[in-house]
């Protein structure tokens, strides 16, 4: 699976992970796992992402493959303070990032190995943006 990020989630994310990289603990290392995952991620035109790649601030519904239940996640910079949205940072973020519909992603959390498949892509802003251009 090739991680796709966007050009402009990569400037975004330059700036981010910089600030970040003076946290302490746990949220150290999730950074130094994103920015490991966007080293070797491809770069690509915000124009040009295919719309069922997860971007940042898209919104993702998502089968837990261990729980069997679904649930519907925004991936957003940082944490705004809802139950839904991911900071891009975290494991589950950091997991998500630059995969498609149909991916089956892995992350790992106290408890274990969480599994989940990326059932579909609800809204990404790139693909919003181009939508109202064409109107």
């Amino acid at each position: 699976m090739q991680t796709l990020v966007t050009d402009l989630d990569m400037l975004a994310l330059a700036d981010s992970l910089e600030g970040q990289l003076r946290w302490p603990g746990d949220a150290r290392a999730h950074v130094a796992a994103l920015r490991r995952k966007v080293n070797g991620a491809r770069i690509v035109r915000s124009d040009d992402v295919p719309e069922d790649v997860v971007t940042l601030n898209s919104r993702v519904r998502v089968t837990d493959l261990d729980g069997a239940f679904d649930a519907i996640y925004t991936v957003v910079p940082h944490a705004h303070g809802t139950r839904d949205d991911i900071p891009v940072a975290s494991p589950i973020g950091i997991a998500l990032l630059g995969h498609r519909e149909g991916d089956e992603v892995g992350f790992w959390v106290d408890s274990g190995l969480r599994r989940l498949r990326i059932k579909h892509v609800l809204y990404q802003p790139e693909a919003a943006a181009r939508a109202r251009e064409r109107r």
